[in-house]
Formats: C-alpha cells, structure tokens, sequence
C-alpha cells in the first residue's frame, strides 16, 4: 500500500529546528533576566542595609567620617543599582524581540503543518475513493461472472 508523502517535509523540518534554536535563546534570555533581577534585588538589600546602618550611625556621638564613608558607599551601591536597572530594562527589550520571533516562527511553522494536515487529508480521500473504485469494480466483476456462470449452467442443463 502506498504511503503518504509530503514533498516539504525537509522545510517543516527546518522550521521545526529554527523555532527550537529561537526557544532556546529565549530561555536562555530568561534565565539571564533571573539573573539580573537577583542582583538588583541584592542591590536593594544592600542599599537597605545602608541606610539602616547610616541611620544608626546618627544615634548618639556623630562621626562624620564614619557617615560620610556611609553615604559615599551607600551612593556607589545606588550607581550600581540604577545600571542593573538599565541593563534589565535593556534586557527585557531583547526578550520581546525573542518572543516576537519565536511567535513568527510558530507561525510560520503552523502553516505548513496545516499544509501537510490538507494534503495528508486529501490523499487520504483519494486513497479512500480509489478502493471504493476498485471494490466496486470487484463485485461488479463478480456479479457479471456469476450471472454468465448462471446463463452456462441453464445452457448446460
């Protein structure tokens, strides 16, 4: 029996492949987002932390130096915090590009899914229309050999 076969296969093939490389950078990309949201997130606690410390630094007898090494560490942690953002801001950007085209190549993957769904689909008709045909053909062929079957043996009686 015949076997059905898709002449773009290889392409959805191909697409397949493309749309698991996209996938993979974007999980990658996520991952590196997870990564940079826990460093601001350390960033914070440390801005936090500073704050505190700066705080209790200002019960009792000052000593400015003391707060002044406070508050210049307290704004360097700051700096650093506010390029973290700008990098996870950046970062985002290139995870909804990812996203854009791993939506496009499942897009265009589909489609020639639903192609290959179609044609499966017709040949299956044909395939369907031509055993009918052919089962057709076969009882017709019966039926005429059994009725000149019959006609011989009234002859012959």
């Amino acid at each position: 029996m015949a076997k059905f076969r898709f002449p773009l296969d290889p392409l959805l093939r191909q697409r397949q492949r493309e749309e698991d490389a996209l996938k993979r950078e974007l999980g990658a990309l996520e991952f590196a987002r997870r990564e940079i949201e826990d460093r601001l997130s350390a960033r914070q606690a440390e801005i936090a932390g500073g704050k505190a410390s700066l705080r209790s630094a200002l019960v009792g007898r000052l000593d400015l130096s003391t707060l002044r090494q406070q508050a210049t560490a307290t704004v360097a942690v700051d700096r650093l915090a506010r390029r973290t953002v700008i990098d996870l801001a950046g970062h985002l950007q290139k995870i909804e590009r990812a996203r854009a085209a791993l939506v496009e190549a499942a897009r265009r993957r589909r489609a020639i899914e639903m192609l290959r769904e179609r044609r499966l689909e017709e040949w299956k008709a044909a395939r369907d229309r031509a055993e009918t045909t052919f089962l057709d053909e076969l009882a017709t062929s019966r039926a005429a050999a059994s009725s000149r079957q019959m006609v011989l043996d009234e002859d012959g009686a």
